[in-house]
């Protein structure tokens, strides 16, 4: 079930407990019996929480709300990516993806609702049948599972890209050598470590494509921050809580994850900062403490923020 879904079997059942999401059958010695539909609705619950919505509130809804509210929720995000995609014509139609493997195939096949604004134009399993196809059905974005390349990876990856036309290409591995790796990050492609939920991959793709379809004028890096002198308070915040989260969930290649690492570092200062502050009520030696806690954590935070702020300048990262 967690294969098929790519949701903890802890969290199902933390799902089916708390909030009764689904109800499946069981067998005479008490272990759960999944039916294809239970699969189809916790693929919808998942894609639903993925997309911001609490678990709370999303598990009431039957399937067909579920789809409505997937629905409404992707329309959303189209509009925001088409805001920065200025040569990515998302109004009209949704991306023709090209999809190469076997596992990334039946993964997509199992769970068409989570493609949202993505179109399936060609799926095969054999290099070679991917790439004759692609010649008179140029896609998009190209979807491309490492074992299906099967040797000289970079070289037909590049093949693929070529025939395709496609302004993205992306690779889910699992396993793999560093060195081929290497090679395909240099031909061009993105690495995704698998297996993905659909949702994860849709995302992954639109957030890959802002990055890369972004306008590339430079912008200008953050002047750097001033840290106040030890009897002052921390300095203000760079970056919103929002922005933070989408650097954090925010897909990249192998070459470099660091925006991922230094937000996910932000946001735990941040938590501190506020975990110290909110202590201050307590007796005055612990106020005291923690108000240097507060403070120097947020120097620390306000460090860490200026390095985000010159990896996004030089990844062309915009919020």
């Amino acid at each position: 079930m967690s294969q098929l879904t790519g949701i903890d079997p802890h969290t199902i059942r933390a799902w089916e407990r708390r909030y009764s999401a689904l109800e499946p059958a069981r067998s005479e010695g008490g272990a759960r019996l999944y039916t294809d539909d239970n699969v189809a609705r916790l693929q919808l619950i998942k894609a639903a929480v993925d997309a911001g919505d609490a678990i709370s509130i999303v598990a009431p809804l039957t399937d067909d709300e579920l789809r409505a509210r997937l629905a409404e929720v992707s329309g959303l995000a189209r509009r925001e990516a088409a805001a920065d995609l200025h040569d990515l014509d998302l109004e009209r139609r949704p991306l023709r993806l090209c999809v190469l493997g076997a596992a990334v195939s039946e993964r997509l096949r199992a769970n068409t609702a989570g493609l949202a604004e993505l179109d399936v134009v060609v799926s095969e399993a054999v290099y070679a049948d991917a790439l004759d196809a692609l010649r008179s059905r140029p896609v998009d974005v190209l979807v491309v599972g490492f074992d299906a390349l099967e040797t000289d990876y970079a070289g037909r990856f590049r093949a693929l890209q070529e025939a395709a036309g496609a302004r993205l290409g992306v690779v889910l591995y699992a396993f793999a050598r560093r060195a081929d790796l290497a090679q395909l990050a240099d031909a061009g492609a993105k690495l995704l470590r698998g297996p993905l939920s659909v949702a994860a991959l849709r995302r992954a793709i639109f957030d890959l494509l802002v990055i890369r379809e972004s306008r590339r004028t430079e912008t200008e890096r953050g002047d750097a921050v001033e840290l106040p002198p030890e009897g002052g308070g921390a300095p203000p915040r760079l970056y919103t809580d929002r922005q933070i989260a989408r650097l954090a969930e925010i897909a990249t290649s192998i070459e470099c994850e660091c925006p991922n690492h230094l937000s996910t570092l932000i946001t735990g200062l941040v938590q501190f900062e506020r975990y110290s502050e909110a202590c201050r009520n307590k007796t005055p030696e612990d106020a005291a403490l923690h108000e240097r806690l507060a403070v120097g954590t947020g120097r620390a935070r306000a460090v860490i923020e200026q390095l985000l702020a010159e990896v996004c300048h030089h990844d062309r990262i915009r919020l």
